[in-house]
């Protein structure tokens, strides 16, 4: 229920907010695995949001050191590294997030349509790079 009003607040723009409420939710002691780690990557979208990347990097991470398949921490992630010019991170991040999709067999093409534009996206900057002599 603190999860939806947290997604709530932070689609109304109070991500002040949403960051502290989701940053309550990690630190519970009860909590773990998948509810744990989409925790941690909502933490994460609030912290870009707020200009945080840092922390937002940080927090993307720990969602999926406690669930590696968390295909859409692996996306975020990766968008962070292309918007930072972090190409080679990005596109491990986000090849990341088609392979653990893969099992989605109704949903997961359709959901790795953001995935599959960004690294379209980073193989069009590395073929207009000019090569040097």
């Amino acid at each position: 229920m603190r999860r939806n009003h947290a997604i709530l607040l932070k689609e109304n723009g109070r991500l002040e907010e949403a960051r502290d409420m989701l940053q309550a939710l990690c630190d519970e002691e009860e909590v773990e695995g998948l509810r744990l780690s989409g925790f941690w990557n909502d933490l994460a979208l609030c912290l870009k949001g707020l200009g945080e990347n840092d922390r937002a990097e940080k927090a993307f991470v720990k969602a999926i050191k406690i669930l590696s398949f968390n295909a859409d921490a692996h996306e975020n992630l990766g968008v962070l590294y292309f918007e930072h010019g972090r190409m080679e991170a990005a596109r491990e991040s986000l090849l990341r997030a088609i392979d653990a999709r893969s099992d989605e067999v109704d949903r997961g093409a359709a959901r790795n349509f953001r995935a599959r534009y960004y690294l379209g996206l980073i193989k069009s900057a590395r073929i207009s790079v000019p090569q040097s002599p």
